[in-house]
């Protein structure tokens, strides 16, 4: 369930409008929900939330670890590639 864009009562996910006040609903064609995009670029791009409420310090960490687990994957993929050109 989820909530109407228009009056905020809970009605079903894949309801076009609001059958309460017939507000049109947003429907995610590709299947892939909002929750799922904000948590990969609160993922990337947390950091930048962390230096804009002044823990600077915090920052920084986050911003090496997404850095090292980025290098990782990138290191993950070009090894892949390799294995696959022998």
């Amino acid at each position: 369930m989820v909530f109407c864009r228009g009056c905020g009562k809970e009605i079903h996910e894949s309801a076009r409008s609001c059958p309460h006040c017939g507000a049109q609903q947003k429907v995610n064609s590709k299947g892939e929900s909002d929750r799922e995009v904000s948590g990969v670029l609160l993922f990337l791009f947390g950091f930048l939330y962390l230096f804009f409420k002044g823990w600077f310090k915090a920052g920084l960490v986050y911003m090496l670890i997404c850095f090292v687990w980025c290098c990782l994957a990138h290191h993950a993929a070009l090894c892949q590639e390799i294995c696959r050109l022998d």
